[in-house]
């Protein structure tokens, strides 16, 4: 984990923000770090950067070929039991700066279903995924 006796909590949040130029930033959170390890993050937060980011992509990709707005925020919520040092569950809810119609609500999540990342955690971790249509400025 990096430094000295750090722990990793058990539950965290990890808010990624894509601009509208497919910029992918990580939101600052208050609070002291878990994380001294690569780029100031434990491995759980690399584990839900890597799951946001791919999302992200495949996320903007639908975006672009439509000429919608790409920006999107992200926020990652995490479950780790300790005792069985197990990631027990990712919740990502993604908001999106548009409304979809049915049809393209459908194509939108079988899109994201196409996540290696996610693929790559089914079976192990339980992951859920929500996504909000919603004003996003970026």
């Amino acid at each position: 984990m990096g430094g000295h006796g750090a722990r990793a909590p058990s539950e965290g949040l990890l808010i990624l923000r894509r601009r509208d130029d497919s910029t992918l930033e990580v939101e600052p959170q208050g609070g002291p770090r878990a994380g001294d390890g690569a780029y100031g993050l434990c491995p759980v937060e690399h584990l839900a950067l890597a799951l946001g980011g791919c999302l992200s992509e495949f996320a903007g990709r639908f975006m672009e070929r439509r000429r919608l707005p790409a920006a999107m925020r992200l926020e990652i919520r995490w479950k780790v039991s300790i005792r069985r040092c197990t990631v027990e569950s990712l919740c990502v809810t993604l908001h999106i700066a548009t409304t979809l119609d049915e049809m393209a609500r459908e194509t939108f999540h079988r899109m994201l279903d196409l996540c290696p990342v996610h693929k790559a955690l089914l079976g192990n971790v339980d992951v859920e995924l929500e996504v909000v249509e919603s004003k996003v400025e970026g």
